[in-house]
């Protein structure tokens, strides 16, 4: 995948997989329309099915530099239950809690211990439509700092984000920026609407298929800022049968 944000500069995104498991991520950045190894990573993961899964995950620079290890640990279920992190300034492990209540479904995140971070899935139906919630609280040294709630409809697609930051005198969330997304009749996003206090902020996404509106796109552009992306698409026919 290219994400361009001008014709010289671009990022270039590789993945390779063997037996649908990713085993390789690349990301390689290129400035002036040259390649930059200082900025650009390669992500390498080995998997463990000796008993639950394990995945272990190497990063290192183009400059064959080490930068940072994840071991990740799941259960017989496959939920993530613990990430080890390794470094060279040491070595931090998050444990995953998992709570079902009243319908709603929260997964929480401690970092060495300390409240890291918290998901909280419920549902609501409006307009004779269920929706999705996803409300994520973010922690800074275990005291609470951010959230921000996310609404999905059936098929997945956000229709909206408000950002909440906290306020240490009421001890409560106060709503700052709230985000809708509208999308045409192929699900595809064409518009995104920013509101706060002291902004609007309006984009527009228009697509390039490749066989017309029909078929796959292979060019975003994203405008006022007129940034784009592009997708080079292969198609493999099936052979015939003898």
């Amino acid at each position: 995948m290219v994400t361009r944000y001008n014709e010289a500069d671009y990022d270039v995104m590789y993945y390779k997989y063997r037996d649908s498991l990713l085993i390789e991520k690349r990301s390689e950045t290129y400035r002036d329309n040259k390649f930059d190894p200082a900025t650009s990573i390669a992500h390498f993961f080995e998997l463990d099915t000796t008993e639950n899964l394990i995945i272990t995950e190497k990063i290192f620079s183009y400059d064959k530099e080490f930068l940072d290890q994840y071991v990740y640990n799941y259960d017989d279920k496959g939920d993530l239950t613990k990430m080890v992190r390794t470094n060279n300034e040491g070595t931090d492990e998050t444990l995953v809690e998992y709570k079902k209540y009243k319908g709603e479904y929260t997964i929480t995140y401690l970092l060495n211990d300390v409240p890291l971070k918290s998901i909280r899935t419920s549902f609501q139906t409006k307009n004779g439509d269920k929706q999705k919630i996803v409300l994520t609280k973010e922690y800074l040294k275990g005291e609470a700092n951010k959230a921000y709630e996310e609404v999905f409809d059936t098929d997945g697609k956000l229709l909206a984000q408000q950002e909440f930051e906290f306020d240490a005198q009421s001890k409560k969330f106060v709503p700052t920026v709230r985000t809708t997304f509208d999308y045409d009749k192929n699900g595809m996003l064409i518009e995104e609407i920013q509101r706060g206090e002291n902004i609007l902020d309006k984009k527009e996404y228009l697509y390039q298929y490749d066989k017309g509106e029909g078929g796959n796109w292979v060019k975003q552009i994203v405008t006022p800022e007129n940034s784009y992306t592009t997708r080079k698409i292969t198609y493999y026919g099936q052979k015939e049968l003898n």
